[in-house]
């Protein structure tokens, strides 16, 4: 038998049952006749509500609240506060300097927070205080056959008389973040939050380089003041094990308004230093960004029948502050008029890292 014979003998088969299989419906029940002004519905929404289970710590008879404390082992850095070069004083090229950096060093600072849990859909808020407050200081003394060319000064140069550059940076920042959401279940180990809020506060910086030219301490001064205010949003995850533990990774990103109000430097005169040769003063606004990241290891349980919860965690976290170093931003701006240099670099990024210890009392 030939394959079109095969394949005519099989739909004749098929046409055959389906056409037995639609008459023993139609002697079940009549069709329902067509109706002309029919059209396809709309498809509706879901019968019942979906409800993400709330994950908030709830206490029995609290009052709702909840208060953190941490312990802050971060090394801030920020880039554009470089002494200056160690040039060799005969082959007086890039191939024979050094760049001096600036050393950062790992400081204790403190934040601590105050929540509160809504019975609205068991929403919750919080406000968090962050305050890191520091100094760090480097020095480079002059090599045999080098010699120093400082970063922050213009009337210097590089000259043989310039025996020691030390910079010194202090670093005040405050800042203030409130968060509102809904800590919920997805799935039966894993808790997230998604929130949104505001981030405030202020950022100032101070570098006073001083060098020792021909024995005399010759200082430039350079200053930054600055307050932002702007739209904050995150995400907080959980994934809990054996109960009481919980491995948790949290992300934020703000976006806001920094007016840098007070960018100042002023240089002394090599040759009479109760004189300045530089005294400048401006003033910068922008929109700027911030990223935060953190990821550890944390336990928790409650104690008392229930009438109390304590947590503590221990985690690394990244903080970055985008355009912050206004202070170089001006010396490259003078640099520039003054014919001293050609480049005007984008200012550099003040980022915060390091081991964070925190402890939760829920009540």
């Amino acid at each position: 038998m030939t394959l079109f014979k095969k394949i005519a003998m099989m739909t004749i088969a098929l046409l055959t049952i389906s056409s037995a299989y639609a008459g023993h419906n139609n002697d079940c029940c009549d069709p329902c006749p067509p109706d002309p002004c029919k059209t396809c519905d709309v498809p509706g929404g879901p019968m019942q509500s979906a409800y993400s289970h709330p994950a908030r710590v709830n206490v029995c008879g609290s009052w709702d609240m909840f208060a953190s404390a941490s312990f802050l082992y971060w090394e801030p850095r920020e880039d554009g506060l470089e002494l200056g070069t160690d040039r060799h004083a005969v082959l007086a090229n890039t191939d024979y300097a050094r760049f001096l950096d600036m050393s950062f060093d790992f400081k204790a600072a403190f934040k601590v927070l105050l929540g509160y849990n809504f019975e609205y859909d068991n929403w919750q808020t919080v406000v968090r205080y962050t305050r890191m407050n520091m100094n760090t200081s480097t020095s480079a003394t002059k090599a045999d056959a080098f010699d120093l060319v400082p970063a922050w000064f213009i009337d210097a140069g590089s000259s043989p008389n310039i025996s020691k550059i030390t910079n010194k940076w202090d670093l005040d920042f405050n800042i203030f973040d409130w968060e509102l959401g809904r800590p919920f279940y997805n799935g039966k180990e894993l808790t997230m939050n998604l929130f949104y809020g505001l981030k405030t506060g202020w950022i100032d910086q101070n570098l006073v380089s001083t060098m020792i030219y021909s024995s005399s301490p010759v200082k430039t001064t350079a200053k930054s003041d600055s307050w932002l205010f702007g739209p904050r949003l995150g995400l907080n995850s959980n994934f809990i094990f054996c109960d009481t533990f919980r491995i948790f990774g949290d992300f934020a990103a703000s976006l806001f308004y920094q007016k840098f109000s007070d960018v100042k430097i002023n240089e002394e005169l090599v040759t009479d230093a109760s004189s300045l040769v530089i005294n400048t003063k401006t003033t910068f606004k922008n929109i700027n960004y911030a990223t935060e990241l953190a990821i550890g290891l944390g336990w928790g349980t409650y104690f008392d029948n229930n009438n109390w919860y304590f947590d503590i965690s221990a985690a690394y976290e990244l903080q970055s502050y985008f355009n912050q170093n206004r202070m170089r931003s001006l010396k490259e701006g003078i640099d520039f008029v003054t014919g001293a240099t050609t480049d005007w670099s984008k200012p550099a990024d003040l980022v915060m890292h390091g081991l964070t210890l925190t402890a939760r009392f829920d009540f």
